[in-house]
Formats: structure tokens, sequence, C-alpha cells
């Protein structure tokens, strides 16, 4: 772990800590206790009940004394469910309860918590790892109650994970963060400010890397120990040697029983890291374009622009002389020159135009490669060969730091020599991760803490270089419903905004976005205006064109905010498919139009970007392109199509000269028939 300051300067500040004005022994909370197993101690767990295909072992303190039950209650696996009970819970109203869960599998696998009471029942999956401790902290979500009831009853299932062996179950208790532990944590060009609340029991401070979680608390170094009943805050140096504390995680343990207080706490203030804070300037129109060939780009006006950047194309492991350097940490990092060079940004941006770059992982030829840049986890067989990032090992986390580091200097640190980047899509349609962010198979709870993990390494190496440049996470159309039914594979996008939203918020919320692809329903119809599945509902289980209005709305909720602002959407990636019928290039182009039209009237969606530039003949058969290709390439760009036109139109005013075909093929005669 840590070793600690470098000069006896540092040494001597690292442990002084400074009362906040005004704060001293903290009041006691008038909200109830929360209930708490802990299955150290004895017959703890005959209060629960054994449901199905599961015996409880060794419950018996006479038989068995209480120093035997010092890891937790064995439980014995005889079959495909095993269930245990809670007794009745009173929980209080209104409060964002979370559920920590300690224990150790003998086979590993996926596990899951079912929590039911009179509003609703929520159901939890997890994953433990074989014959390790596992820590998990759940969120339950807030029980919505009648108004005016403070507390109500509820229950509890829990489902150890597999169908045999054997599983210690250490502890189960309900939390409200934000009153104590790390609560929160900031740094400036020097230093690192992490603010600690002790209630009655006094608490070590440990720093954690990004990649570790919940299990590496107790072992942790201790950076400082805080008294009992006391609210302060702690100055560290920023750089420890040469290593930049600010992508850390700051967590507090009792002194006494080890166990994590609170929840790991990560930057969230920043002042004066930032190389530039030039504002992101505002576009002229929405009017965007996954672009491929530049020059039509701007032939066509387009105001915004995605580039696809694999990352691990970048990397130059034998680190030839041509290549780019970068250096963090007091290493040195090669990227490839002409890969970066390809990169082409600048001749978008002199033009005005905003260039966001989507941060893309494919599993690299070079295995070397892809042992460092994809998660142990990644599946090789994936269908598209996209990956997650790797932040699972030292060198993985280290790579895609650097990757991010290089990127936002060249692209956002105010140096426009190489063209400036204003926004950072961190992977691609990651609630359908199996095919577009392959980390294995794996439940919801797995996928929200990696993948905010990257996004959050993400924003803070862009914030490096820039203040104001936008980290966006990428969500595709399914809303309330997934792509895939395995739930291991693919979950409803709501969902995993939804958790998104409350781990950010509880490791301490940053400023990410939502790059959303609002696809038609059915990516093959381009006639999205009959959408069976989009109603005008936040429960919808599409997210399209037709109902587009909903996502804006949706995160415009309290519970959704951002310092008290709604997050950023762009609609990164999507398209109109060309039916292969006579009039297959007038329904893209209706598409398109109908589209462009909502959008452009629409507050809260910052830019429509379209894809594709060119028909891809390894599309799954969709024709998407502005243009058509070649017989015989991939994405060589032969003739325009009619969408060509509207999309050159869509924010001149020539747009309703060239819009006025779609308007019979939609089945209106206004424009404004077709807003909500």
């Amino acid at each position: 772990m840590r070793r600690g300051p470098q000069t006896p300067l540092q040494a001597k500040l690292l442990f002084i800590l400074f009362l906040l004005p005004g704060s001293g022994v903290l009041v006691a909370s008038n909200q109830p206790a929360l209930p708490e197993f802990d299955f150290t101690r004895p017959n703890c767990c005959a209060r629960w009940t054994a449901q199905h295909d599961v015996d409880v072992l060794d419950t018996d303190p006479a038989i068995l004394p209480y120093p035997a039950l010092a890891e937790g209650q064995k439980l014995r696996i005889r079959g495909p469910h095993p269930t245990l009970m809670s007794p009745e819970l009173w929980l209080p109203s209104h409060q964002d309860i979370w559920l920590r869960i300690r224990l150790r599998s003998d086979i590993g696998g996926i596990g899951q918590v079912s929590f039911f009471d009179d509003s609703a029942k929520r159901i939890l999956q997890y994953e433990a790892s074989a014959g390790q401790w596992t820590d998990l902290l759940l969120p339950l979500h807030t029980p919505v109650f009648p108004d005016g009831v403070r507390q109500s009853l509820a229950n509890l299932q829990f489902f150890p994970p597999g169908d045999h062996g054997d599983c210690v179950l250490a502890l189960i208790r309900f939390e409200i963060f934000g009153s104590v532990g790390v609560t929160q944590a900031g740094a400036t060009a020097d230093w690192m400010r992490v603010r600690v609340k002790a209630t009655d029991a006094p608490l070590d401070i440990v720093e954690l890397s990004p990649r570790e979680g919940f299990d590496a608390v107790p072992a942790a170094h201790t950076l400082a120990s805080v008294p009992a009943h006391c609210d302060r805050i702690m100055l560290l140096p920023r750089f420890e040697g040469q290593r930049d504390r600010l992508y850390s995680g700051f967590a507090a343990r009792g002194r006494i029983r080890s166990d994590t207080v609170g929840c790991i706490h990560f930057v969230e203030q920043l002042q004066g890291v930032s190389k530039n804070e030039t504002p992101v300037p505002k576009a002229a129109s929405k009017k965007g374009l996954q672009v491929q060939m530049s020059e039509d780009a701007l032939a066509l006006g387009i105001k915004h622009a995605a580039l696809n950047v694999n990352l691990s194309a970048l990397i130059d492991l034998e680190q030839k002389p041509d290549s780019l350097v970068w250096k963090m940490d007091g290493a040195k990092y090669f990227f490839r020159r002409r890969a970066v060079e390809n990169i082409k940004v600048k001749i978008l941006s002199d033009a005005g135009v905003q260039v966001a770059l989507i941060l893309l992982n494919y599993i690299d030829q070079d295995q070397k490669i892809s042992k460092i840049m994809c998660p142990p986890r990644c599946d090789p067989k994936s269908p598209n060969k996209m990956s997650a990032f790797n932040l699972d090992t030292d060198e993985g986390l280290r790579y895609f730091k650097a990757c991010i580091e290089f990127l936002a200097d060249r692209f956002s640190s105010g140096n426009d020599a190489n063209g400036r980047v204003t926004g950072y899509i961190v992977g691609n349609e990651v609630d359908a991760h199996w095919e577009w962010y392959n980390l294995g198979r794996a439940p919801l709870s797995v996928l929200a803490d990696e993948y905010l993990r990257a996004v959050r390494v993400a924003q803070m190496a862009v914030r490096k270089s820039s203040a104001t440049a936008r980290v966006y996470i990428s969500l595709e159309h399914c809303w309330t419903t997934s792509s895939d039914p395995d739930a291991l594979k693919g979950c409803a996008g709501r969902l995993l905004l939804d958790y998104l939203n409350e781990l950010s918020k509880l490791g301490g919320d940053f400023d990410w976005h939502i790059a959303y692809h609002p696809y038609p329903e059915n990516l093959f119809e381009p006639r999205t205006w009959r959408d069976k599945n989009a109603s005008p509902s936040a429960d919808a289980p599409y997210i399209t064109f037709k109902n587009v209005e909903q996502l804006p709305a949706y995160l415009r909720r309290p519970e959704q905010l951002y310092h008290g602002e709604p997050r950023r959407i762009i609609l990164s990636e999507q398209g109109f498919n060309t039916p292969n019928t006579p009039d297959g290039e007038v329904l893209q182009a209706a598409g398109y139009c109908y589209a462009y039209y909502k959008i452009a009237r629409l507050d809260g969606i910052d830019a429509f970007i379209l894809h594709r530039h060119v028909d891809h003949a390894q599309e799954g058969g969709l024709n998407l392109g502005l243009w058509t290709h070649k017989p015989g390439t991939l994405a060589t760009a032969d003739r325009k199509k009619q969408i060509y036109a509207a999309f050159l139109a869509a924010d001149t005013p020539d747009w309703e000269q060239a819009f006025e075909f779609a308007l019979p093929v939609i089945g209106v005669k206004r424009w404004e028939d077709i807003l909500p």
C-alpha cells in the first residue's frame, strides 16, 4: 500500500487535522436505528428462516462457542434455490438506503437479494468470488411510503451463490450514507482536502486506488486517525513523489472492528487543477455527423462530429523512436504516431465544429496489448470484439489513465495545434455490454461499479487538461427493457442510469453526462413515428425519436440532478435504415426530417449526431449512410442518397422546402403536429 510522505514537511502536514469552522462534536441523529445483523455473534442467524435448499450450520452456542463464529455463519447449499428470509424489518421512509453484505462462498458466482415492502419489490443481483471474502454495497432505492409514515415494515430474502458448497455470511447491514466516515474530498494544484466525520468511535483514514473496493479497506495503510465525535478536514500533499493522488479514493474504517465506515469517497471538488478553463462554446445548431470524409462533412455544414478512437490501437509497447511519449506518475508511455495523427480533429474544430471522441477498446490481435487493456473477465469470443476497459489490474489502470491523459492534453489543454475536443464518450452502449462493452457475464451491480470507475477515471484525466470538456456515458435505445433476455449480458438503460447516479452520489458526485442512441425501435424500420413501444411515458420500454422528450424530462427529476442542474445530453449515434424497396430512400430521408425537426426544438439536448456518413457493408444488413458504398467495398462512398439533401438543409433557411416531401410520408399536414 502507500509508503507515506516523501519529506519531513509533507510528513508534518499529512497528519495535521483542522477543525471545520463551527464544527466539533456531532449532534446525535434523530433517525431511527437501521437493522444490522452481525453473523459472527451467536444465534444471530436463528432470527432468519431457511426457506429452500439451504441448511444453517453451527447455530447453537452451547455446542459451538462464540469464538468459533469469528468468521460468520456457515450456510450449506443443497439445491438450485437456496433462500434465507429475514425477520420483519422496520425501515425509515423517504431515505436512500444501502445494503452492505460481507460473505465468502466456496464456489462463487451470481447471488441475489430481494427486498420487499408494501410499496414494491426490488431484486438486486451481485457477484461473489470463489473462496474469497466479498464485500458488497447495494442500493435499495428510496422507499416510497405513504405521506406521514415514518417507518414501514419490510423483509429481505438472501440468496447465496451457487447450488452446492458452503457460504459464510458475516454481515448484513442497512446504512444511510453522508453522515459518517469520509464525506467529502477535493483537490487543488498542490493539496488534497479530505473531510472526515466520526460519531461514537475513533476512525482510521486510508487511501485506495480507483481499482480497489471495500475488500481492500481493512488492510490499507493508515494515513491518519481521528477521535470519536469530530468533524474535521485532513490536508494531504497532492503528489506523493511523482504519483498524483487526484485519482485516489479515501475511506474510513473502525479502529476497533476494522470494518468500513461509510463509503469510499473520491475527489468531487476541483480548484486550479486544469490547464485550460475555456468554456465549451455554444454551437450554432444541433446538426452533427459521425464523420468519415472531413471535407464532405464540412460542406454539409455540420456543427458537431463524433470520431471513434480505439485506445488499444494507439499503444506502442515496442517504444519505437518516432512514437509520441506521455509521462505520467514518473513513467513513460508510448503511442503510435500514425494512429494518433489519423484522429482528424483539427480540420473539423478549426471550422467551428464541436468534436467528441468515442473511446473504444477493441480486443487487439496483439495478445500483449489485449492482456493490458482488456479486463480478465472479458470474453474473447464477444460478438463485436469490443471490450470494457481494464481497471482490474494495476497495469491496465495505468495505461487507461495514460491514454486519456495523453488524448486530453493533445486535444483539450488549450493548445489548439492539434484541434480541440470538447467531449469524451466512454465506451459504447454499455447497457448492452455483452455486445458493445464486454466484461464477461456480469450482473448490474458489477457492470455499474466497473463502468463508473472507468468514467470517473476518464473524467479526472480529462480535468487535468480541461475544466469544461464533458465526459459522457453511452446508452442505447432500450429504456425499461433490455436488448438481451440474459440479465448477465444486458440491462435496461434506465436501471443502469439510476444505478450510476446513485453510486456517483455515494462516492463523490462528478459531472458526467449522457450520450444516448434513440434509434427506431426496429433498426430496419426508418418510420420511427410508428414505434409501438415508445409511449409518452417515463416507463416506456424504448426511448426513440417518437418519445425522445422523455429523456430530458427524466433527467430533470430532483434525484437525477447534478449540483441542481440536469446532466447534459447528446445523441451521439443513431440513424435511419434505407429499406430495399422502391421508396426506401424516401422513408430514410423522412425519418431524418421527423427526428431533426423534433430535436432542434427540444430543450435539454445539445447535439444530434447522425450515424452513418457512408453505408457499411458489414453493419448487419443496415444501410444508414448519407451515401451508398461502392459494390465490393466496405464503406467507400459511391452515390448520395435522398437523405443527403435533407441533411444539408436541416439547419438552414431552406429546411422547410427540403423537408416538405416528408409531411405526407409521416401523415401530418404541419410540422408542429409531431411535437408532444
